[in-house]
């Protein structure tokens, strides 16, 4: 460094600390966008989209609940039930629950009775239910709640519906509809969160229910899904929770839970949707910077020039003297007004 001339030792503080400054203010800068747009999207746009699909959900079972209730709390169907479920009254029974189920336009129409096990459609008497395969129905029977509802396979069509079951006025038996869910997965895929974030459904056990993506089937675990351990983080009832992935998925994530549903609404948005622009504009402020310190070190080396010119032109004149060579009649040139 000691030998370095003058003309290089001002460049290379004038350029360091220029690219310095730099590299502080683009960090400083870019850490500030994340935070802020990283919290907007934690405290509205989260929250916002969650609300909005939760509302769309309700609305979509809100008719059909209805209509389970209406069944549930029907006086001829209960006094039926109370009488002993009599084969003469079957035929009526089974009139009754195919008028809910064509009027209605429903996949199935039901009564369960706590008394007997017997599962009663529109065809009739349909089976008894088996506690080790029925396990449904015997959960709910247990819990307090006056109505379930449950996605699964129904038994005749093999296709996936949504099974609303509502309690009867005694509390000991169920009567219901079994809807399509076309109307809610078509709600599921064709909502979209910016432009290529997604929202799916999921089980408080971390199972993906619903997803837009059909190579995603139905029962997959969330944690596989993503590859990283997350659901027992993200999952959960009384709170909204929102993390980002740095694995496979590399996202932001939020749920919320929905109660009639007994699930998780879940959105995902790609990390990259939301901080490219952000990425995009520190790029685009490194390379103005990096413009801006390429002119100023410039400008820095020329006026480092100017100064060691005259110094070197008065070193080398001073050196002529020492060594008796100089003529001393000569003055040396000078070419600014400053201290040199």
């Amino acid at each position: 460094w000691n030998t370095l001339p003058i003309r290089y030792k001002l460049s290379f503080v004038i350029g360091g600390a220029l690219l310095l400054s730099v590299f502080l203010s683009t960090l400083i800068g870019n850490s500030a966008m994340r935070d802020m747009v990283t919290g907007r999207i934690e405290v509205q746009e989260v929250p916002t989209t969650l609300d909005a699909v939760t509302n769309a959900i309700e609305k979509e079972i809100n008719i059909p609940l209805t209509i389970s209730k209406a069944m549930a709390q029907n006086h001829f169907t209960n006094t039926w039930l109370r009488d002993g479920e009599s084969i003469e009254g079957l035929n009526e029974v089974s009139t009754y629950l195919r008028s809910m189920r064509d009027d209605n336009q429903a996949i199935t129409s039901f009564i369960v009775s706590g008394k007997t096990g017997n599962y009663y459609t529109a065809d009739g008497l349909s089976r008894t239910l088996d506690k080790n395969k029925d396990a449904w129905f015997y959960n709910f029977m247990r819990s307090d709640k006056p109505y379930s509802l449950d996605f699964d396979i129904d038994s005749k069509l093999k296709k996936m519906a949504l099974f609303i079951n509502y309690r009867t006025k005694d509390g000991n038996s169920v009567a219901g509809i079994g809807m399509s869910i076309n109307q809610v997965v078509e709600l599921i895929k064709n909502y979209k969160v910016g432009e290529a974030g997604i929202v799916y459904i999921v089980t408080p056990k971390g199972s993906i229910q619903i997803h837009p993506d059909d190579t995603v089937t139905a029962g997959l675990e969330l944690d596989n899904y993503l590859q990283e351990p997350l659901s027992e983080t993200l999952l959960d009832r009384n709170a909204v929770n929102v993390i980002e992935t740095s694995g496979h998925k590399n996202a932001i994530l939020a749920a919320k839970y929905l109660p009639p549903l007994n699930a998780f609404v879940v959105v995902e948005i790609p990390t990259a949707e939301v901080m490219g622009p952000i990425n995009n504009t520190t790029y685009k402020l490194i390379l103005l910077n990096v413009l801006v310190a390429s002119a100023l070190i410039a400008i820095g080396l020329w006026v480092a020039m100017g100064i060691a010119k005259p110094v070197a032109r008065a070193s080398a004149m001073l050196n002529q003297i020492a060594t008796g060579e100089a003529d001393l009649t000569k003055n040396m040139q000078v070419d600014t007004q400053d201290e040199v």
